[in-house]
């Protein structure tokens, strides 16, 4: 009986964070606003160009704690103030799981 309580209480706990695509997404809304340096901190870098408008695009591998995921998150932001404006993704294997 206290096995089927314990894999009762960890399915419902798996499914009370929702779909990790998702949880992903919102993560990265999350960062909008905020700096590119503390982002930068903890990310491997892959790009940082300038684009056409004067702000800047970062790339950083997302780092996933599974083999061959593949996911690169993109932020464009202004140099001036450091400040993330836009948040983007590419890849199919961007997931999260709080």
């Amino acid at each position: 009986m206290k096995l089927g309580s314990l894999i009762l209480v960890g399915v419902l706990a798996a499914c009370a964070y929702g779909d990790p695509h998702q949880n992903f997404l919102e993560y990265q809304a999350r960062k909008i606003g905020g700096s590119i340096d503390d982002l930068a901190a903890r990310r491997a870098l892959v790009d940082d160009s300038q684009l056409q408008n004067g702000n800047r695009v970062a790339k950083y591998w997302y780092v996933q704690p599974y083999k061959n995921r593949q996911c690169i998150e993109i932020y464009e932001y202004d140099p001036i103030a450091r400040k993330i404006l836009k948040a983007s993704f590419e890849g199919n294997q961007c997931i999260w799981n709080p």
